[in-house]
C-alpha cells in the first residue's frame, strides 16, 4: 500500500508539472524522483525502469505522459494484478482525474516557479515521510 501511494504521489506530482506552463527543470526534478522509484520498486534492468528512462528523457511534455504512463502501469501491476476489470467497470473519465486548478504559485513568474518546485518537493517527501510513519 506505502509503495502504491508513493507511486500516486509521482504520477500527481507529474499532472502537476505538466499543468503548470511545463517547467523544463521541475520536469527533471519529477523524472529524477520517478526514476529512483522504478529502479528501486522494479529493479535496475527491469523493462519498466529501462523504458521510463528512454521514453522520459527529452524533456518535453510527452516525455512527461509517457514516464506517468509507465509510473501507472507499474502500480497496476503491483496493486491490481490479481483484479481483473469486470465487463461492466466504467471506464475513468480523465479529466475527473486531473487537478482542477493550476497552484497559485505556478502562474507567477520564474522565482515563484522556484518556489512551486520546492514546494512540490517538500509535498512529495513530506507524504513519503507520512507513510513511513504509518502501521502497515
Amino acid at each position: 500500500m506505502l509503495i502504491e501511494r508513493r507511486i500516486d504521489n509521482l504520477i500527481e506530482a507529474g499532472w502537476q508539472v505538466l499543468l503548470s506552463d511545463f517547467d523544463e527543470e521541475a520536469f527533471f526534478m519529477w523524472r529524477k524522483e520517478a526514476l529512483k522509484c522504478v529502479a528501486a520498486i522494479m529493479g535496475p534492468d527491469h523493462t519498466y525502469t529501462r523504458y521510463f528512462k528512454e521514453f522520459s528523457d527529452g524533456g518535453d511534455r510527452l516525455d512527461l505522459l509517457s514516464g506517468g504512463g509507465i509510473l501507472a502501469a507499474m502500480k497496476e501491476q503491483i496493486g491490481g494484478a490479481a483484479r481483473q476489470p469486470a465487463p461492466n467497470d466504467a471506464v475513468p473519465n480523465l479529466a475527473e482525474l486531473l487537478p482542477q486548478r493550476v497552484p497559485e504559485e505556478a502562474r507567477k513568474g520564474e522565482s515563484a516557479r522556484s518556489n512551486a518546485q520546492r514546494a512540490l518537493l517538500s509535498q512529495l517527501h513530506q507524504r513519503d515521510g507520512e507513510m513511513d510513519r504509518r502501521p502497515s
